[in-house]
């Protein structure tokens, strides 16, 4: 048995091949770093069930759920419940909204197995006019201001926020950037993959890489970039929330 997995995020692909390998050992995995690439893959290694996430660069995983037809059972995975909730009435056995749980890909996965060899009816029309809204031209980004110019943002590419007063350091893949905005602000233009943990940061969930207990009722966060960032009290039970 073979699962492949679709995320333009290397984290995400990290954190599911774990919990796969909890799931299913002895199971082949393989790896696609965005739709194109899945395709290849997809055509090559003939994989027994297709985990997809909704949002990638090049081509998105509705697109090339519509390139596949019914040939894969095929599961889902976004930080957005409007679009998965969407596509699995459409087309897949299953989604999976980030953050989620070992149990709930569990769900997932049996869920698929359960529908290999057996053909999926797809409402192409539909489908094709779900991802037409998802194309990566359309990909979510933010535009900051850098000087005199204002540059697009990838939103996917943000790992971290600290606040400055009224200013705000966007530790991201490409570097570090200054917005003028109010943390609240901010937040309310991002998706539920980012988290207040503290009155001066805010963290992508996906990029935290260890919580350890410091004083009295706060923890420190390791982010994947190798920085601290502070988890206060007041913000703790929702962040521990959402890996329950």
């Amino acid at each position: 048995m073979t699962i492949l997995i679709a995320d333009d995020e290397a984290p995400s692909r990290e954190k599911l091949k774990r919990m796969l390998g909890q799931l299913a050992p002895g199971h082949g995995i393989i790896e696609a770093r965005d739709g194109l690439e899945a395709m290849e893959l997809i055509e090559q290694q003939k994989p027994d069930i297709l985990v997809l996430d909704i949002h990638m660069p090049e081509m998105t995983g509705l697109e090339v759920a519509l390139e596949i037809g019914d040939r894969f059972p095929v599961i889902f995975v976004t930080a957005y419940d409007e679009y998965a909730i969407r596509a699995f009435e459409l087309f897949a056995v299953d989604y999976l909204l980030k953050p989620y749980s070992l149990q709930r890909l569990d769900v997932a996965i049996q869920r698929a197995y359960s529908r290999i060899d057996k053909p999926a009816i797809i409402p192409s029309k539909e489908l094709l006019a779900l991802a037409k809204n998802l194309s990566p031209q359309h990909a979510p980004r933010i535009l900051i201001r850098t000087g005199e110019r204002m540059l697009p943002l990838s939103i996917s590419s943000i790992n971290w926020i600290a606040s400055m007063g009224n200013y705000l350091e966007l530790h991201t893949e490409d570097g570090k950037f200054i917005e003028r905005d109010t943390m609240n602000n901010f937040l309310s233009r991002l998706d539920s993959r980012f988290i207040r943990v503290h009155r001066s940061f805010s963290v992508k969930l996906d990029e935290v890489r260890k919580v350890e207990a410091v004083f009295k009722g706060d923890y420190q966060l390791t982010m994947s970039d190798g920085n601290t960032v502070k988890l206060s009290r007041h913000y703790r039970d929702a962040f521990f929330s959402k890996f329950s």
